[in-house]
Order: structure tokens, then sequence, then C-alpha cells
């Protein structure tokens, strides 16, 4: 008799346990890298921002032609790294090619940082005295949202 107790104690506990569990993974915040990239950032900051029309039309245009120049460089980086790693194919004595691809590697991420820094400032430059306040603190979630997920 004091074991069937005992087991339907163990029963009861382990239900309650998983029940906790579940109750922890559905109530969790998601993480605040939000998928689909610079577009999130995009839409966090229209809305936070309270652009009016016509400012959100503006900073569409910012938007779409930031993202056309860091695709650029980040598609001249693929190149780059590609030429980088096929020197290994080769019996490479001279490491002066390895050095200067990884330098224009080194740039290029020099010029994603600089664009995104300028984009951002001209998109400050866009928002009213009010707005530019609420710039100052939603600029750093926004850009949380642009960092690409931690690596497992």
């Amino acid at each position: 008799m004091p074991e069937n107790k005992f087991l339907k104690l163990i029963i009861l506990l382990l239900v309650l346990l998983n029940a906790g569990m579940l109750g922890i993974i559905w109530l969790r915040k998601p993480p605040p890298h939000l998928p689909g990239g610079g577009k999130s950032a995009a839409v966090y900051l229209t809305k936070e921002l309270g652009f009016t029309s016509q400012q959100e039309e503006q900073y569409q245009k910012m938007h779409r032609q930031h993202h056309q120049t860091v695709d650029s460089i980040r598609t001249a980086d693929q190149e780059i790294r590609q030429r980088l790693f096929d020197l290994l194919q080769t019996n490479l004595t001279d490491t002066t090619d390895a050095a200067q691809l990884a330098n224009s590697l080194g740039n290029n991420r020099a010029k994603t940082e600089w664009v995104t820094f300028t984009h951002f400032k001209e998109v400050k430059q866009l928002c009213t005295p009010e707005q530019q306040i609420k710039f100052n603190r939603v600029i750093d979630e926004a850009l949380r949202m642009l960092k690409p997920p931690p690596q497992r």
C-alpha cells in the first residue's frame, strides 16, 4: 500500500514537471533577431519611429539603396573568399596573394560597417526632433536585428 502511494506521488511529480517545462517553452520570448535580415529591422524602425507616409517613402528608398550596396559588397566578399581558398589547391610558397585577398576581405568588412553607419545617420536626419529621441532609444535593437544568428 505505501509503495502504491509512492508511485502515484512520483507520477504526479513527473506530470507537474512536464507541464512546467511545456509552459516555459511556450511562454519564452522569441530571440531578438528576427528572420528576414534587414527587412525586419526596417519594419521595426518604421513602426517604432512612427514615420509619416512621406518619411516612410523616403526611408524605403534609402533602405533599398543601402541593401543594394551591402549586397554588392557581400557578393565581392564571396568571390574574394573563393579566390583565397582556391590558393590552397596550388603549391603556394609566396603568401603575398593570400595576404592581399585577406586584406581585401577586411576592407570590405570596414566598407560594410561604414555604409551601415552612414545609412543610419541619414535615417536619423530624416527624423523629426521627437523621432530622433526615439531613434536614439531603438537603434541598438534595430542593429541587433541585422546581426546574423549565433553559430552553433
